[in-house]
């Protein structure tokens, strides 16, 4: 069971998403405010936060700016008012996970969160997660000999770390690092682990 952060100001919103946050079997915490939302972070270590982005101050984007700031480890998922590339590409690029736009389904939300706790190194211990800081070229040389492979099944985790942080940097995102769980990392093949250079583990 995951512990997840939902911090949202309309109630009605917040309720219907703490109900299905419950239903998928995980920890539920709620934040009417983003300034509640960033003071529970530091207290219950959420494994992912969920931010609405139309919050008066902090905003959803100021809140995703400070938990990208002082928590990179943990995915944000961003939820919106409605589907619109720009804003989608927007948020990856200043570090969003993902998002999810009103009206979502369960399914949706299911999913989201099911990737976001694969990616997110808080979901594991600390010994188990290895840190990759890697330029966009050797990032892009990994997908490419990745791409060769059935990769999305062989090697989900790795895979999808790359392939999100690859798609932020490509939507103006500043380099962030990547991080793998070491059991992940070591079921790559030779040639991908040779191009990832570990920084800590």
């Amino acid at each position: 069971m995951a512990r997840v952060l939902i911090i949202d100001d309309d109630f009605s919103v917040l309720e219907v998403l703490r109900d299905f946050v419950a239903a998928l079997g995980h920890e539920a915490i709620t934040a009417a405010t983003g300034g509640i939302g960033l003071q529970l972070v530091s207290q219950r270590k959420p494994h992912v936060v969920l931010v609405d982005l139309a919050m008066p101050a902090p905003s959803g984007y100021e809140v995703l700016t400070v938990l990208r700031r002082d928590h990179p480890e943990i995915p944000v998922i961003m939820v919106t008012a409605q589907v619109d590339v720009a804003i989608a590409q927007g948020l990856i690029a200043r570090g969003a996970f993902d998002h999810v736009a009103k009206p979502f389904t369960m399914g949706q939300l299911d999913d989201v969160i099911r990737r976001a706790l694969v990616s997110g190194a808080t979901y594991h211990s600390a010994d188990d997660t290895l840190t990759f800081e890697i330029g966009t070229d050797r990032l892009h040389e990994a997908i490419r000999v990745l791409e060769v492979l059935p990769a999305a099944s062989l090697y989900p985790v790795a895979w999808q770390a790359l392939t999100i942080e690859a798609a932020r940097r490509r939507a103006g995102g500043e380099p962030m690092p990547i991080r793998i769980r070491r059991g992940a990392f070591d079921d790559l093949p030779v040639a991908v682990r040779g191009i990832l250079t570990p920084r800590t583990t």
